[in-house]
C-alpha cells in the first residue's frame, strides 16, 4: 500500500482491467527482482539443457543433455541448494524446455532413449524442487511450467508421468497455487484422461461363448445341416433322419473296426445315456470341462461304441446299419436327439463373470503399468486438494470430462480408488453453486450416488450420504 501522510492505505496489486496472463507475468515479473544470475559453471549447465529453436536432438546432444539433467539432479538432492537452485534465472525454464520435448521428433531409437532419460531426470529435479514450500508460487507462476508438465503427463506412461503427477500433488498443498494449476490449460483434462475408468478389453475367443467353432468344425457343422435339407423328414419316413445320421457317421474319419463285437460285450449292461443335442448355435459341437470343443459324431463313438439303430419299416424289427452284419436292437445303446436352444446372452455374462475372477480383481487396477497406478494416487491426492478452494471447486465443477471420470471411477465398488472419487465429489457437493449444475447436467450422478450408499467400502458409504445432503440443501435439486 502507499501512506498518506501517517497513515498507510491499502491498495490492490492489479487493476481490475488487467489480463489473467499479464496478471501473471507481473507476478513472475515480481519474483524475477528476487532471482540471482547463475555462476558460469551452472550457467554452461542450462545451456546444456535449455534447447533453443531449431536444435535437433541427435544422439550427441540427447547424450550431452542426458549427462546435463543429471548433474542438476544431483545437486537439487540436497535440501540446501534447493531454494538456490530454483531462485536461479533460467534454470525453471530449462526444465520447461526439456518436459516440453516429449513428442519431439528424434534420430534413432539410442536417442529417443537418452532423450526420455533426460525428461526423468529433470522431473526428479523438479520435485526435489517443489518440496521446499518456498518454491512452490515460483514454480507455478513460471511461464511455461504447467504447460510442459501437462504435455509430458499426456504424452508419456512411464516414470515421467508419474513424477508430474507427483508435483503437481506438491504445488497443490499450498492455497495460493492451486488456482493457478486449476486454471492451466488443458490441466483438468489431462488429470481426468489419467484417472479414468478403461474400455473393458474384449473377451478371449474361448470366453465369449460355447460356440465358437474352428475350422474342421465349421465345415462339420455345415455337411450335417446341408444333409439335413436335402433330407427333410417327411410324414411317414421316420428312418431319414436316422439315415442321415448315419450316413454322417460312416464319412468320419474314425475307423468302426470292431464295433459290433465290443456292443455285443456290453449287452445285457442297462441305465440311461447322454444323448446328443443339437443347438441352433453349435449343431453337434459340445463344450467339455477343459474349454476344448469336439464334434457329437466323435463323442457318441467313443462313449456309446454303436452306431444308429433303423426301423424296418414293414417288420418293425430295429438293424444296425454298421455294415459287418446286422445286430439285434438289444444290442444297440439308444440315443436321444433333441433341439434346444442356448442362451447366447447368459453364457457371454458368465463368461465374462469368470473371466473377471481369474483376472484377480477390478479391471481398472487390472493395469500392468505401474506408473500409471502411482501417478493415480497422486491425481486423486491433488484433486482432493484442489477442491477443497472455493473458486477451483466452482470451476472443476464445470468441467464435465473431469467429473465423469470421477463418476465411473466412484462406480468401482472392488477398486481402492473408489473412495477417493467418492470423496473429491462430496467437495463438490459443498458449493451451493455446484449443486444445480451437478443433478441436472450429468445424469449419471445421483443414481451413481444412490448405490454408493449401500457401498462395501464405510467412508464410500459416508461420502455418498454427504454428498445426498448437501445436494437436498438446494431445494431445485430435491425433486429428481
Amino acid at each position: 500500500g502507499e501512506w498518506r501522510g501517517t497513515t498507510q492505505v491499502a491498495s490492490p496489486m492489479f487493476r481490475d482491467d488487467v489480463d489473467e496472463d499479464v496478471r501473471q507475468s507481473m507476478i513472475f515479473q515480481a519474483f524475477r527482482r528476487n532471482m540471482t544470475d547463475p555462476s558460469s559453471q551452472l550457467s554452461d549447465l542450462l545451456g546444456q539443457i535449455h534447447r533453443r529453436g531449431g536444435t535437433e536432438v541427435d544422439r550427441a546432444y540427447a547424450t550431452r543433455r542426458k549427462n546435463a539433467c543429471g548433474a542438476l539432479k544431483i545437486l537439487s538432492a540436497k535440501e540446501e541448494n534447493r531454494m538456490k537452485i530454483c531462485w536461479t534465472a533460467g534454470v525453471l525454464p530449462a526444465i520447461a524446455s526439456v518436459l516440453g520435448d516429449v513428442d519431439v521428433n528424434v534420430e534413432d531409437d539410442m536417442s529417443g532413449a537418452a532423450n526420455t532419460e533426460a525428461r526423468n531426470r529433470i522431473v526428479s529435479t523438479l520435485l526435489n524442487l517443489s518440496v521446499n514450500k518456498k518454491n512452490r508460487m515460483l514454480i507455478v507462476n513460471t511461464p511455461g511450467v504447467l504447460e510442459s508438465m501437462t504435455q509430458t503427463i499426456q504424452h508419456d506412461e512411464g516414470e515421467g508421468r508419474q513424477g508430474c503427477c507427483t508435483v503437481l500433488l506438491y504445488l497443490a498443498k499450498t492455497a495460493e497455487a492451486r488456482a493457478m494449476i486449476a486454471k492451466s490449460a488443458g490441466m483438468l483434462e489431462t488429470l481426468a484422461r489419467v484417472i479414468e475408468v478403461p474400455e473393458a478389453p474384449p473377451l478371449p475367443a474361448k470366453a465369449a461363448g460355447h460356440g465358437a467353432l474352428n475350422k474342421s468344425q465349421s465345415r462339420m457343422r455345415q455337411r450335417m445341416l446341408a444333409s439335413l435339407q436335402v433330407s427333410p423328414l417327411g410324414p411317414g419316413d421316420a428312418s431319414t433322419l436316422d439315415d442321415t445320421v448315419d450316413s454322417f457317421h460312416r464319412s468320419s474319419k474314425r475307423g468302426r473296426k470292431g464295433r459290433s463285437s465290443r456292443a455285443r460285450r456290453r449287452r445285457g449292461r442297462s441305465g440311461t445315456r447322454k444323448g446328443i443335442s443339437f443347438d441352433d448355435e453349435e449343431d453337434l459341437i459340445h463344450t467339455s470341462d477343459d474349454g476344448s470343443s469336439r464334434s457329437g459324431s466323435s463323442r457318441s463313438s467313443r462313449s456309446s461304441k454303436s452306431s444308429c439303430s433303423r426301423t424296418d419299416d414293414e417288420g418293425g424289427q430295429e438293424t444296425s446299419v454298421l455294415g459287418g452284419g446286422a445286430i439285434d436292437a438289444e444290442d444297440v445303446e439308444q440315443m436321444e436327439i433333441s433341439f434346444e436352444t442356448t442362451d447366447t446372452t447368459a453364457v457371454a455374462e458368465d463368461a465374462a463373470k469368470n473371466a473377471k475372477q481369474q483376472e484377480g480383481g477390478d479391471i481398472y487396477d487390472a493395469d500392468p503399468n505401474r506408473f500409471l497406478h502411482g501417478a493415480r494416487l497422486s491425481v486423486f491426492a491433488c484433486l482432493l486438494c484442489l477442491v477443497k478452494s472455493k473458486e477451483n471447486a466452482f470451476i472443476i465443477a464445470r468441467d464435465a470430462v473431469i467429473v465423469e471420470a470421477l463418476v465411473g471411477v466412484s462406480k468401482r465398488h472392488s477398486s481402492p480408488s473408489h473412495s477417493r472419487a467418492m470423496a473429491i465429489i462430496a467437495h463438490l457437493t459443498r458449493h451451493p453453486k455446484n449443486c444445480h449444475q451437478l443433478v441436472f447436467k450429468y445424469a449419471s450422478l445421483l443414481p451413481m450416488l444412490q448405490v454408493a450408499t449401500a457401498s462395501p467400502d464405510r467412508e464410500a458409504r459416508r461420502y455418498a450420504f454427504c454428498a445426498l445432503q448437501n445436494l437436498s440443501m438446494d431445494k431445485s435439486c430435491r425433486a429428481p
